[in-house]
């Protein structure tokens, strides 16, 4: 269950969805995908600081890059950063 809930943060939000509308919900797009993961990133500054910050979010890369197009490229970036700028070059 654990693994659902990393790989799809949007869960709670589909559930609600399908429970309104009696459907699914249409597939998040990577761009949605690219802003929650800056907004994760943006948190990880705000409450553990830049050092710590690059440092987490590394653990979390693969799971919001899945299936995306150059999700490989995107995680061999982020697993090298030492910056918040190195970050935001990367993820655009």
């Amino acid at each position: 269950m654990e693994e659902q809930l990393f790989g799809n943060p949007w869960i709670f939000k589909n559930i609600k969805y399908f429970l309104e509308n009696g459907e699914n919900p249409k597939e998040i797009s990577n761009q949605e995908k690219l802003d929650v993961l800056k907004e994760h990133f943006e948190l990880l500054l705000k409450y553990k600081g830049e050092y710590t910050a690059t440092r987490e979010i590394r653990k979390f890369i693969s799971w919001y890059v899945k299936g995306m197009p150059n999700a490989r490229n995107y995680k061999e970036k982020v697993n090298m950063i030492n910056t918040k700028e190195d970050f935001y070059k990367i993820i655009v």
